[in-house]
């Protein structure tokens, strides 16, 4: 078969074509595109709230019950305030400053563990009553052979910021309490909380209608109390309400054990001043913070009081009694009734 010169020379290019090209010569490669240039997008968390917020709170005092002090420390802003116990002055700013006073109880009791028994929850604020438990050791020549046993309640408050961490803290804790404990000052004191397993209850603010009736409740009394009423800043307690002053030695039981002891603070300091600093609600329960000004002292007291139909079945009280004589609101001595309205 003859074939065209024309279609011989198209064979003969295609041919060619499919051949592998030649090599370059060396040095002449095409270097590769250059890599693409990647922003990274600041990731904005999302503020956390009710039990979400509850829980990142309470991962916190796990964060210190384990020794965790850096875990600890990024539950707080940089810029943290923490609120003394006494007044302005006293107060703790940064973060490395209200860690370590947060961490000073763990130089006496290395092993104490912190739980949050009740957490309650209002927008961006937390409180909490946390129980710490733990054993001091033996603190050398003269001291108890054995380790000391430490069970307190601890108040806690703490407001956050939108990347959720602690912007704003108020910590109470009675550290006569504490040393009394460790029987490193005189009592009377509370005994040590049993080390046993402890539950969690969360309340979340509903803003509801019985919230705002449990604030009046709580206002009508904190104006009884400025008027020195011991009648209308009792008002809402009953005889089966329980009163758990942390700087007492123990519970007091019913109104008529309870009054005694407001009307011996009213005769014992006819000058006494009380300051409001917050009051807010979470379902039954009602968190209130007042600055009492006590001739020269000024104490700040914190006040948790669980409500059922409209009257105070219970109420916890912390504050540092550092500096007072006696306890605020301590009953008066068998015999020696206060002089007060």
């Amino acid at each position: 078969m003859v074939v065209p010169r024309r279609a011989l020379l198209v064979i003969v290019a295609a041919a060619a074509a499919c051949k592998d090209p030649a090599p370059a010569p060396a040095g002449t490669a095409t270097p590769p595109p250059p890599p693409r240039e990647i922003t990274a997008v600041p990731v904005t968390p999302t503020p956390l709230v009710g039990d979400e917020l509850a829980a990142a709170y309470v991962d916190g005092w796990t964060a210190w019950s384990h020794g965790d002090r850096a875990g600890f420390a990024r539950r707080y802003a940089a810029d943290v305030v923490g609120h003394a116990a006494t007044g302005a002055d006293d107060e703790r700013r940064g973060r490395d400053a209200v860690v370590a006073a947060a961490w000073a109880l763990r130089a006496d009791v290395p092993d104490a563990v912190a739980e949050p028994m009740l957490v309650l929850v209002n927008q961006r604020t937390v409180a909490a009553i946390v129980r710490v438990v733990g054993t001091a050791p033996p603190a050398g020549p003269g001291a108890p052979a054995t380790a000391t046993p430490l069970g307190v309640l601890w108040f806690h408050q703490a407001t956050f910021d939108d990347a959720n961490q602690i912007a704003d803290e108020w910590s109470l804790l009675d550290h006569a309490t504490v040393r009394g404990q460790l029987g490193q000052a005189p009592g009377p004191v509370r005994p040590a909380l049993p080390a046993v397993p402890a539950t969690t209850t969360v309340e979340v603010s509903a803003a509801s209608g019985l919230e705002r009736a449990n604030l009046a409740t709580v206002e009508q009394a904190a104006a009884g109390f400025a008027r020195r009423d011991v009648a209308a800043a009792t008002a809402a307690l009953t005889e089966h309400t329980t009163d758990s002053d942390q700087t007492l030695p123990a519970d007091l039981g019913g109104v008529a054990a309870i009054a005694p002891g407001l009307r011996g603070l009213f005769a014992r300091h006819p000058d006494l001043i009380r300051a409001p600093l917050t009051l807010w609600g979470a379902g039954d329960f009602v968190v209130s913070l007042a600055r009492l000004t006590v001739g020269p002292a000024t104490v700040t007291v914190a006040e948790i009081a669980l409500f059922q139909r409209g009257q105070i079945r219970r109420r916890w009280r912390f504050y540092d009694r550092a500096g007072l004589a006696t306890p605020l609101f301590a009953p008066p001595a068998r015999g020696r009734p206060a002089r007060a309205r």
